[in-house]
């Protein structure tokens, strides 16, 4: 999520409006950063931030990525006969379902490539996520 810029103008003349403008802006964002200066006529505020609606909208699909990869591995666990974790570990799963790598070599960057999932299920994991993904558009 990439982190955005918004700047501001408090006038000395209506600094009472200026500043609910912004503090409604300020609680409606994930703040990163707030840099103030001096202007002739009041105060400059530069606001870095992250979009909530946009979190909100990753958490959702990092969530839905998830539930898919996990059914995978539940899948290749019972085929295998192999405890799920072993297949593909939690911290892995929830990495992958954050980034949604759409390619073998964005998985294995992620991974490592000495990452036995990653040599071993590389095609399988992509082909869940870019299904989930194709779903969800």
């Amino acid at each position: 999520m990439p982190l955005r810029l918004r700047t501001f103008r408090i006038h000395d003349a209506s600094a009472d409006d200026d500043e609910a403008v912004l503090d409604q802006f300020l609680r409606s964002v994930d703040v990163d950063r707030v840099d103030t200066a001096a202007a002739n006529d009041g105060w400059r505020i530069a606001v870095l931030f992250h979009d909530q609606r946009e979190k909100e909208e990753a958490d959702q699909i990092a969530s839905v990525v998830a539930g898919a990869l996990k059914a995978w591995r539940s899948n290749c666990a019972e085929s295998s006969g192999e405890p799920p974790i072993v297949i593909l570990s939690d911290d892995a799963l929830d990495l992958i379902a954050r980034c949604i790598p759409t390619t073998t070599i964005e998985l294995m960057a992620m991974l490592g490539p000495e990452d036995s999932v990653a040599t071993t299920h590389a095609h399988e994991i992509v082909g869940v996520v870019r299904e989930t993904m194709d779903a969800l558009a």
